[in-house]
């Protein structure tokens, strides 16, 4: 538990013991949070403390090294244009760009990616939209819902993480016509259905965009649909910057278990990992945003060990 002693030593005069800390008052919720060691030191009358911060060194997911991903193959009659990334047809083979000439290209297949059980993870820590706030009350379609970092649609509650959940109980899903700044997971569904995008961009801690766990649809994702002029306030001040204020559509990561169908028209920052076949039609542009391979989110990295966050050494006054 946070702020409990980790150990004491005592000698015969003095004593010694260390106490751990996070931000948010809880050691075991996230193992890749940051945290802080304080060591007291007492030798008769005389006492001392210092502390330091710790962080865990995080190797981002091979997966984020691409624009796209697709571990079932690529199906595609689409224009691609796809920046610092490769892609895949049947042969399963990919295309590659001038980051990663041919004689280095991998199967797609055997790129790394995040384990499908990201999809649960994420939905155990977001907040459920409830099915009222569809358009009939049932769950299944979802219209000019505002999920944002400044607005929410009636009947939703605030997540503080700006994780929002829909469940599917089973049905084929859609969106129509949305706002989304955060995190959107989808689950129990049969499909899901994206449709008309009007924003689409992670939040400030630069979560996932979309997780889903069935097979996704996405349509009509142009830059015309699409509001470049939402205002970028919801960085973190001198954190990174995960999305572009004037970007002409879809901005994050995006995660599906299934199958994923493109139809009409995408353009995209950021990274597509499906687990099932990718077709596509129309025009279809991704470009990898570097931010993500200097931040991956939780799940999309790997913990490599404990590092001393530079500069943080200090001595504690009571």
């Amino acid at each position: 538990p946070d702020g409990r002693p980790l150990a004491t030593m005592t000698m015969e005069r003095g004593e010694m013991w260390v106490e751990a800390s996070d931000s948010d008052g809880s050691l075991i919720d996230d193992d890749l949070d940051p945290f802080t060691l304080t060591a007291t030191a007492t030798f008769g009358e005389a006492k001392q403390r210092v502390s330091a911060d710790f962080e865990m060194a995080v190797t981002p997911v091979e997966a984020l090294g691409y624009a796209l991903v697709a571990q079932g193959g690529l199906t595609s009659s689409a224009q691609l244009d796809l920046t610092f990334g490769s892609v895949s047809f049947s042969t399963g083979y990919p295309i590659a760009n001038e980051l990663n000439p041919w004689a280095g290209a991998r199967r797609m297949d055997q790129i790394e990616m995040p384990d499908p059980s990201v999809v649960s993870d994420y939905a155990s820590i977001g907040t459920l939209i409830p099915t009222s706030v569809s358009a009939s009350g049932d769950g299944k379609v979802y219209k000019e819902l505002d999920i944002t970092t400044t607005s929410l649609s009636s009947g939703i509650s605030r997540d503080s993480r700006h994780i929002y959940v829909i469940d599917g109980a089973g049905n084929d899903i859609e969106l129509e016509e949305s706002r989304l700044v955060g995190t959107l997971v989808v689950l129990n569904a049969r499909t899901f259905t994206w449709h008309k995008t009007v924003v689409a961009r992670p939040g400030p801690q630069g979560l996932p965009l979309l997780l889903a766990d069935c097979d996704v649809i996405i349509k009509n994702a142009k830059p015309s649909e699409v509001d470049e002029n939402w205002p970028d306030t919801d960085d973190i001040p001198g954190g990174i910057d995960f999305d572009y204020p004037s970007f002409d559509g879809i901005q994050g990561l995006i995660y599906i278990n299934g199958e994923l169908q493109i139809e009409d028209e995408l353009q995209m920052r950021g990274t597509f990992m499906t687990t099932g076949r990718t077709v596509m039609s129309g025009y279809v542009s991704i470009e990898r945003n570097e931010a993500f391979l200097e931040a991956p989110p939780p799940g999309f990295g790997e913990a490599d060990g404990v590092r001393v966050v530079r500069g943080s050494w200090r001595r504690v006054v009571d």
